[in-house]
């Protein structure tokens, strides 16, 4: 699965706008739609942030209790992160 879909299943998963997510990442609206649809490839940056989003830390700095994350609804993931060519 890739970066951009998986962040749509959280996003959606989360019941969070595309517009909120796109300000908490730090990245544009229409950018987000894009890699969520699979048009636009991310690059290292907008990687680095979408992980961020995904895994970020509490407050208290438990990176374990992901805000947005797998772990955060309860579902373990076996889904694997693709970048670039190939799956």
């Amino acid at each position: 699965m890739r970066i951009g879909a998986i962040l749509k299943k959280w996003r959606v998963v989360s019941d969070l706008e595309l517009k909120e997510v796109a300000q908490e990442i730090g990245i544009g609206e229409s950018a987000l739609r894009r890699l969520e649809g699979g048009t636009q490839k991310p690059d290292a940056q907008n990687i680095l942030k979408m992980i961020h989003w995904l895994f970020m830390e509490e407050p208290n700095g438990d990176s374990e209790n992901s805000q947005h994350g797998p772990e955060s609804s309860g579902e373990k993931s076996g889904d694997e992160i693709a970048v670039g060519k190939g799956k």
